[in-house]
């Protein structure tokens, strides 16, 4: 298809089905326009039972394990039955049978506790995160415009529904949450630093890094850090600001090339920085991608056609 070119007056927006209980197996996405006053333009097409339409993101162990628990579940209620039918009673049973019950909630049990462990490794990032962030100049240095580091972050709870029955979003426990997605607006000086902690997010999906201020670019250690977060499916890396030099603060061709191991990368954005054709060439690998933003580099026509046919139905917005 032919490059896109975003109007002034509408943005690209997900719509998103997840399916799974409790873990999330399978996402399904499509992109669509929303104009600025937020209304968003019905998306035809895809079929919300349709399990195999615009596979978006799908995690086999999350599957083996809501299948694993449906199984184990039933198994349970047959044994109950069949104890109840053979003693008379639930507390009448063998010492086999009190041995292949105590395995069970043992290895129920390690696997929340592994989930709870990973929640408060992350909960100890975000929280040096914010002892970082706190002491962050404000300010871009060029202009009149104020800019202050900060963070959005969206936790994806396992067990979303039931807990969401006694509290609300704000209110609901952390214990077995994930991060799926973090916003992190920073400046230069303590870019770096900032993503070394959000490193430590193993659960990423969606990143989104905004940088100002300062005088260079994100270094390489930086970048090769976020092409670690193998589980990202959308990356936004641009420069907050105007007036920069973007050959000297901009991401470069090289570094580009780190984030072309995200194999299951399905939107990019990597607008106001200093790309060229050779960083568009080093994405032809990724053949999940459905959208990528390169607005103020400085690519042509003639590499967007090339990573079009290398990747046949992706969206490109240029100016």
């Amino acid at each position: 298809m032919a490059a896109v070119i975003l109007a002034g007056d509408h943005r690209i927006v997900p719509y998103r089905v997840e399916h799974g209980w409790p873990l999330h197996f399978l996402t399904r996405q499509q992109w669509g326009y929303e104009d600025l006053s937020f209304r968003s333009i019905e998306l035809p097409g895809l079929n919300r039972w349709r399990l195999t339409d615009r596979v978006h993101a799908f995690d086999g162990v999350n599957l083996a394990i809501d299948v694993s628990l449906a199984v184990f579940s039933l198994a349970g209620l047959a044994l109950l039955l069949e104890w109840r039918r053979r003693a008379g009673s639930f507390w009448q049973i063998s010492l086999r049978q009190m041995a292949v019950l105590t395995l069970a909630v043992a290895g129920f049990c390690a696997w929340w506790g592994s989930l709870h462990r990973q929640a408060r490794r992350e909960a100890a990032s975000l929280s040096a995160l914010d002892d970082l962030l706190a002491h962050a100049i404000v300010g871009d240095g060029i202009s009149n415009t104020l800019t202050q580091s900060q963070y959005e972050v969206q936790w994806q709870s396992q067990g979303d529904w039931f807990l969401e029955l006694v509290w609300d979003e704000k209110t609901k426990p952390r214990w077995f949450a994930e991060v799926v997605a973090l916003k992190l607006t920073v400046e230069q000086d303590t870019a770096d630093e900032a993503l070394a902690l959000v490193g430590r997010l193993s659960s990423l999906e969606e990143l989104s890094v905004e940088v100002y201020g300062g005088s260079r670019r994100l270094s390489d250690e930086s970048v090769r850090t976020i092409a670690g977060l193998r589980r990202l499916r959308e990356l936004t890396i641009n420069r907050l600001g105007g007036n920069w030099d973007m050959s000297v603060v901009g991401l470069n061709d090289e570094q580009i090339a780190h984030l072309a191991r995200l194999a299951d990368l399905r939107r990019l954005d990597v607008s106001k920085n200093h790309i060229t054709d050779v960083g568009l060439d080093q994405l032809h690998g990724l053949k999940r991608l459905e959208l990528l933003e390169i607005s103020n580099n400085q690519t042509t026509d003639e590499g967007v056609d090339r990573l079009q046919q290398a990747i046949p139905g992706i969206m490109v917005l240029d100016d």
